[in-house]
């Protein structure tokens, strides 16, 4: 019991740290320590629980009672259950790109929280009309004579009319903000599933290469196998093909778990609980059309985002300056002044039912306006700020359009090489290699080089699309389509 529990212990604490860490790599980190957690947790409760109860059900048949047909039906149901669930435990649905990138943008938490950022904005927007609160006041006591009195008041600030104009829009500058944050989220967003996808074909791809240059492979181990039986060849041509089968097995595993990691970050990216993995379609060049004109760069949503903050920045410098002008301040009131007499009539005297009323009219003038020109000042900087980095960042994006056009020209001659010349060479290599080799034409040296080379074309050829698709992806994602 003591050893079982220290090795699943052990091994489950140092996957630990992966599986809690939010560091850079933790998309890839987590999903997999995860797995390697899992499997010990469960590996030992097969061994203490599960491995047990089934001794003890066995050992209280009998041999003789129990029937070879019986023996198999139970070894049947054993490995029915068994395969039920890992089926269970590692069921994946194939998924379009198109429906994975729907489902990204649908459930990725990025882009609920700018859309929520928009829902706040939109909100905001409304409180541009806002005039303060209202003042009201009650006064009560002897402060006409020596009568107690009352007074209502009543007042009111309204800023001046250009104030509201200038916070709406600098209210609609931030919705707008907003709008463009949410485009670059989900650009940035297609750009990760799209990057992921074309890696999931890519290593899928590279997986099909692997299995028939396995079973290439294991016929080249199998014919070595019988010419060492008979003599004809040395132990060291048979260690040869038995250690290529083992190097190819495994390239396989570990070309498996890239596919694991793709699809893990895919899952990560769509933000759902079920696994999913691609459709099994050939792995073939993604189609552009391209254009030498700077105007396709327009569409960037960051540069776009970089054109709302100088509109913003603009908005707040004509805020400032409207924060200039005087307030308007309204009041009303209401109060009795008890034994007032009354200058045309000297009988009339007011009592404490006597009201007295009127309204005033006033402005709230800024006297000390240094403290707002410096603040206009101060936003009129932001704005050149703003102007600047957009400016800047326009730069940076037509010198990465104009590498990334270099770089696309030079897959696209890559992946034509193979498409033309390379690729159609390679099975005719690995088929004549081993046929030669069978017939005894060449020597094991010779027909391992050929494969070698068989595979080579064929790992590059499916490498340059997947260059070529990187660089397809990447300019979709600069140009924002």
């Amino acid at each position: 019991l003591r050893p079982v529990l220290m090795t699943a212990t052990v091994a489950s604490l140092g996957f630990l740290p992966m599986a809690l860490s939010n560091n850079a790599g933790a998309e890839v980190q987590k999903p997999l320590a995860t797995v390697v957690i899992g499997g010990l947790l469960s590996a030992t409760i097969l061994t203490l629980v599960v491995l047990p109860s089934l001794y003890v059900l066995f050992s209280t048949i009998k041999k003789s009672k129990l029937s070879g047909t019986g023996i198999k039906a139970i070894m049947l149901i054993g490995f029915a259950c068994s395969n039920g669930i890992l089926a269970n435990s590692q069921t994946k649905q194939v998924i379009s790109l198109d429906s994975a990138l729907a489902i990204a943008v649908k459930q990725n938490n990025l882009v609920s929280s700018a859309q929520l950022q928009i829902d706040y904005n939109e909100q905001m927007r409304k409180t541009a009309s806002d005039i303060g609160k209202t003042n009201v006041a009650l006064t009560y006591g002897q402060y006409n004579s020596f009568y107690r009195d009352n007074s209502l008041t009543i007042s009111q600030s309204l800023p001046f009319p250009t104030l509201f104009s200038a916070q709406s829009k600098v209210m609609e500058a931030n919705a707008d903000i907003a709008i463009a944050n949410k485009s670059w989220v989900e650009n940035d967003l297609k750009f990760e599933v799209r990057k992921a996808y074309n890696s999931l074909l890519y290593f899928k791809r590279i997986n099909k290469i692997l299995i028939e240059q396995d079973s290439i492979y294991s016929r080249f181990l199998a014919h070595a196998e019988l010419k060492l039986s008979l003599g004809e060849i040395s132990n060291l041509e048979f260690v040869t093909a038995k250690t290529k089968v083992a190097e190819i097995q495994n390239m396989i595993s570990m070309n498996q778990s890239e596919i694991a990691i793709q699809e893990s970050q895919l899952q990560m990216l769509m933000n759902t609980e079920e696994r999913f993995t691609s459709e099994e379609s050939d792995f073939v060049a993604l189609p552009i059309l391209l254009s030498n004109d700077s105007l396709l760069l327009a569409n960037n949503p960051q540069l776009e985002l970089f054109q709302q903050k100088i509109r913003l920045a603009e908005a707040e410098v004509s805020l400032e300056k409207a924060k200039l002008y005087p307030d308007l301040v309204v009041g009303y009131f209401n109060q009795t002044l008890t034994g007032t007499v009354d200058y045309t009539n000297a009988d009339n005297i007011a009592s404490n039912s006597t009201r007295f009323q009127g309204i005033s009219i006033g402005l709230a003038i800024p006297i000390w306006s240094k403290p707002q020109a410096s603040r206009i000042k101060a936003s009129k900087i932001q704005a050149d700020i703003a102007m600047m980095e957009a400016e800047g960042y326009s730069k940076i994006l037509d010198t990465q359009y104009e590498i990334l056009l270099y770089q696309y020209q030079k897959n696209l001659q890559t992946l034509n090489f193979y498409t033309d010349v390379a690729l159609s060479n390679s099975q005719v290599i690995s088929n004549n290699a081993l046929i030669g080799y069978e017939a005894g034409e060449i020597g094991y040296f010779e027909l391992i080089a050929a494969l070698e080379r068989a595979l080579a074309i064929n790992s590059d050829y499916a490498t340059s699309i997947n260059q070529y698709n990187q660089s397809v992806i990447t300019i979709q994602y600069i140009t924002g389509n």
